[in-house]
C-alpha cells in the first residue's frame, strides 16, 4: 500500500480532532451542525411544495437571525451540507484556521 494513502476518517480519529479544538470551535461547529440538520429538515418538509429559490433565501435569513455570531451564507450553508453527512463528521466543521487556541473560549 502506498505510503500516501489516507484511509476514510475513523471514529478515534474523529474524536482525536476534536479532542485538540478549544471549546469556541467546539460551539461553532455544533452551531454549524445544527444549521445543516434544520436546512435538510426544512428542504424535507418541504418537498415537492415549492421551489428552492423561493423559500432558501428566507430560510437562511432566519438562520443567520437565529445564529447572529455565526456567517451564514447560501455557499457556507452548501459547503457545511457537502462536510458534514453525519455525526462522525462533526470535526469537519472545525474552523482550524488558527488564532489564539491557548487561551480560554473565546465570547461567542
Amino acid at each position: 500500500m502506498s505510503t500516501f494513502f489516507k484511509p476514510l476518517t475513523t471514529p478515534a480519529d474523529s474524536e482525536a480532532i476534536m479532542a485538540g479544538a478549544t471549546e469556541s470551535q467546539l460551539r461553532l461547529a455544533i452551531v454549524r451542525a445544527q444549521c445543516v440538520d434544520l436546512y435538510r429538515q426544512e428542504k424535507a418538509a418541504r418537498e415537492g411544495n415549492g421551489l428552492l429559490s423561493q423559500w432558501q433565501p428566507r430560510f437562511i435569513e432566519w438562520l443567520a437571525r437565529r445564529y447572529p455570531h455565526v456567517h451564514i451564507s447560501q455557499p457556507t450553508l452548501y459547503r457545511w451540507l457537502t462536510l458534514y453527512q453525519s455525526s462522525l463528521d462533526l470535526h469537519k466543521l472545525l474552523d482550524t484556521r488558527g488564532g489564539d487556541r491557548r487561551s480560554p473560549a473565546s465570547k461567542m
